[in-house]
C-alpha cells in the first residue's frame, strides 16, 4: 500500500513539472507531444486504479485528486501558452470544463489551423497577472515573463499539492490517513494463516454465543470450515458506496462495512455468471450449511417468520429466501444478532450465487412492526421492488462466502461504519437499538438522495 501511495502522490506533485517544463514548447501547438504525454499519464493512472484495488484504499477519492491534477495543469499549460504564443494564437481558447486533454486538443486544432493561416487576424493580447490564475496581489513584481511564469507555477503546484492532501486525507496529516489504512488493512488476509485467524475466531464467538459443544465446534473448525477457506480473497470493504457492476444482468454492490471470508466452491468459473444474493441465517445454523448440507426448503416448524409468497409463487408450503439487497438479508429478523463479549454483538450473512431463471421475485414483505414500508431497507433498492428472490430447489444457490458485521461501542468504525458503534442493549435489544438506528439513517439518506 505504501508502494502504490507513493507513485500517486508521486505522480499528483510532478504532473505540474513536467508540464510546465514543456508549457514552452507549446503543447497545444504540439499535439503529438501533449497527446504522447497523456497516454503515459492515463497508463499510469490505469496501473494506480489496479493497485489500489488491489490493496483496499478508498480509489475515488485518489481518482479525484489525479483528475484534479490534470484539469488544474491543463488549464496552466493554456494559460501559459496564451502568453507565449498570444502573437500566434487566438486569446480564446476553449476553456477546460472536463479533465480530458484529448477534447481539449480536439477542440484547439481548429483553432491552430485558423491561427497559422492568417497570423494577422489574432491580435495581442494584454497580459495580467490574473491570467494565470492568479491574484495581482499574490505575485511580486517579475523581472521578466518567464520569471512570473516560473512563481506562478510555483504558485499553482502549491496549491495542488494543498488541494491533492485534502482530497486524499481530509482533514487528517498523511501520517494519520496513513496510520489508519494500514490499521484496516490489518484486518484483512495479508497471508494465509492471518486470514484463516480471523475468520475462525469471528465464528467461534458466534457459534460459542449458541451454545454449540465446544469440542464439536472446534473439530469442525479446524477439520472441515478452515480448509474451505480462501484467505487470500478475504476483504474488508472501504465505507464508500460503489456498484460493481452487473453479476448476471443483477447489478452487484459493494458490501460497505462488512468483513469478507471466501469459500473454495471448487470449480467457480461454473457459477461466475450467476446473480449475487445474501442469505441471512442464524449463526447455528451457517456451520451445518457451511459444511456441505447448503440451503435448503425449510420444514414448517422450521419457519421463523412466514412463508410469504411461497404457495402463490411456487405453489409450495415453504421457500428458500435470498435477496440481492444485502440490507434485507442482513435484518435482524433473518440474522439476528448474538452477543460476542460485553457489550459488543455480531450478525452473519452467506453471500451465494444464485442459478439465472430458478427464482421467482416478489417485494419486500417484511410486516411494517418490523420495518416501515416508506424506508428502503437498503439504500440501493430505494422502493424496496424486487428485493426477495424465492427457490424451489437448494442446489440452484451455492454459498461461497461469508460476511460478518460486529456492533458495539468498541468495534472498529473505520471497518464497520460510525452507525454500529452506537448499538447498545437497550430496552429490549441491542437489534431494536439497530433497527431504529438504521431506518432512521436510511430515512435522512434517502430523502437527501445520498
Amino acid at each position: 500500500f505504501n508502494y502504490g501511495f507513493g507513485r500517486v502522490y508521486h505522480m499528483i506533485s510532478h504532473l505540474y513539472l513536467q508540464h510546465a517544463q514543456s508549457a514552452e514548447a507549446c503543447p497545444f501547438a504540439q499535439p503529438g507531444t501533449y497527446a504522447a504525454q497523456h497516454c503515459r499519464t492515463t497508463a499510469a493512472a490505469h496501473r494506480f486504479k489496479d493497485l489500489t484495488r488491489r490493496h483496499e484504499s478508498n480509489y475515488a477519492e485518489v481518482q479525484a485528486a489525479c483528475c484534479m491534477a490534470e484539469m488544474q495543469v491543463l488549464m496552466l499549460c493554456k494559460h501559459a501558452q496564451q502568453r507565449k504564443h498570444r502573437r500566434n494564437l487566438p486569446a480564446k481558447v476553449v476553456s477546460v470544463t472536463r479533465p480530458s486533454s484529448a477534447t481539449t486538443l480536439i477542440q484547439a486544432r481548429p483553432v491552430l489551423v485558423q491561427a497559422r493561416a492568417d497570423p494577422k487576424q489574432c491580435r495581442p493580447q494584454t497580459a495580467r497577472a490574473s491570467t494565470l490564475g492568479q491574484q495581482a496581489d499574490d505575485i511580486p513584481r517579475a523581472k521578466s515573463q518567464s520569471e512570473l511564469l516560473h512563481r506562478a507555477t510555483a504558485t499553482r503546484i502549491g496549491h495542488m499539492r494543498h488541494a491533492a492532501k485534502t482530497l486524499l486525507f481530509g482533514k487528517e496529516s498523511p501520517a494519520q490517513f496513513l496510520q489508519k489504512c494500514v490499521h484496516i488493512r490489518r484486518g484483512t488476509a495479508l497471508n494465509p494463516q492471518q486470514g484463516e485467524e480471523v475468520l475462525v475466531d469471528l465464528v467461534s464467538q458466534l457459534f460459542h454465543s449458541n451454545d454449540c459443544d465446544d469440542d464439536l465446534l472446534d473439530f469442525h473448525l479446524e477439520e472441515n470450515i478452515k480448509p474451505l477457506l480462501l484467505p487470500r480473497f478475504t476483504r474488508i470493504y472501504s465505507l464508500q458506496p460503489a456498484c460493481y457492476g452487473d453479476r448476471g444482468g443483477v447489478p452487484y454492490f459493494k458490501p460497505v462495512g462488512w468483513r469478507r471470508f471466501a469459500i473454495d466452491i471448487g470449480n467457480f468459473s461454473e457459477y461466475k455468471a450467476w446473480p449475487i444474493a445474501y442469505h441471512g441465517t442464524k449463526s447455528k445454523n451457517a456451520c451445518s450449511i457451511l459444511l456441505g448440507s447448503g440451503l435448503r426448503c425449510p420444514s414448517e416448524s422450521e419457519v421463523a417468520h412466514g412463508s410469504a409468497g411461497a404457495k402463490r409463487l411456487l405453489g409450495q408450503d415453504t421457500a428458500i429466501y435470498v435477496s440481492p439487497a444485502l440490507g434485507v438479508a442482513a435484518h435482524p429478523v433473518y440474522s439476528p444478532l448474538h452477543c460476542t463479549g460485553t457489550d459488543t454483538w455480531a450478525q452473519m450473512v452467506l453471500q451465494c450465487r444464485v442459478k439465472p431463471g430458478s427464482y421467482v421475485v416478489q417485494d419486500n414483505t417484511l410486516a411494517e412492526h418490523h420495518w416501515p414500508k416508506h424506508i428502503p431497507m437498503d439504500l440501493n433498492y430505494p422502493d424496496n421492488h424486487g428485493v426477495e428472490w424465492l427457490l424451489r430447489d437448494g442446489a440452484d444457490v451455492i454459498v461461497y462466502g461469508v460476511l460478518i458485521r460486529q456492533f458495539g461501542v468498541g468495534v472498529d468504525k473505520t471497518i464497520y461504519g460510525d452507525l454500529c458503534t452506537k448499538v447498545h442493549p437497550g430496552e429490549r435489544g441491542p437489534e431494536y437499538v439497530w433497527t431504529e438506528l438504521l431506518a432512521r439513517e436510511n430515512q435522512q439518506r434517502s430523502l437527501l438522495g445520498k
